[in-house]
């Protein structure tokens, strides 16, 4: 390791155990909760197993929320509504039931906010209603619920990267439905008009 990677390192160290003494010192018992959302295969699970280690080597208590779609019991092709529904209210339960548990650091990768850009998406792609977007919406970004996320962490990457994350070991150069150049150049767009709307992301 380079002498400047070490002075970064002694840095980083130095801050996260200014961080562990705010977190001790505050009167609110619950974990910092910070989500990752973003453009699909621009690195939110790698940066978040990368900053997990850092911070549990530094003495931290850390919880990862691990990204849920795979897990889905409703369909999630071709961004279901149903999906993303049953996705947002797991996130939720994740991030109330961390609440009464001895943990100082939450990451989640994809969350709430995630689930708001999904409906953003289903509803210009007409899978859903405004109407029901706007209760969808309400619901989700009730002050009871949002008080609890610290932090939300966009990581934006150019369609043309992530399908070539994405196939890189494949034995297929077809595009999905969601996987496709034009679909996450949409998704992108509308992470940015987010990011814009909302103070407290990353």
């Amino acid at each position: 390791m380079s002498n400047s990677q070490e002075v970064i390192l002694d840095a980083l160290e130095q801050q996260a155990n200014r961080i562990r003494q705010l977190l001790y010192a505050r009167t609110a018992r619950r974990p910092l909760v910070i989500e990752f959302s973003g453009t699909p295969k621009s690195g939110k699970t790698a940066s978040i197993d990368i900053l997990s280690l850092f911070f549990r080597r530094n003495g931290f208590r850390v919880q990862i929320f691990s990204e849920r779609t795979s897990l889905a019991p409703v369909d999630s092709r071709n961004g279901h509504p149903d999906c993303n529904a049953w996705l947002s209210c797991e996130s939720l339960q994740g991030i109330i039931e961390s609440v009464g548990k001895n943990t100082d650091l939450l990451f989640m990768d994809r969350g709430i906010f995630d689930g708001l850009v999904w409906n953003t998406f289903l509803l210009n792609t007409g899978r859903i209603t405004a109407t029901e977007a706007h209760k969808f919406t309400d619901f989700f970004t009730l002050v009871r619920w949002t008080r609890l996320i610290d932090l939300v962490c966009v990581m934006k990457c150019d369609p043309s990267v992530s399908i070539d994350r994405e196939y890189t070991n494949q034995l297929t150069r077809k595009r999905g439905s969601i996987m496709e150049e034009n679909t996450l150049a949409e998704f992108n767009a509308i992470h940015a008009d987010a990011v814009t709307a909302e103070g407290r992301v990353a």
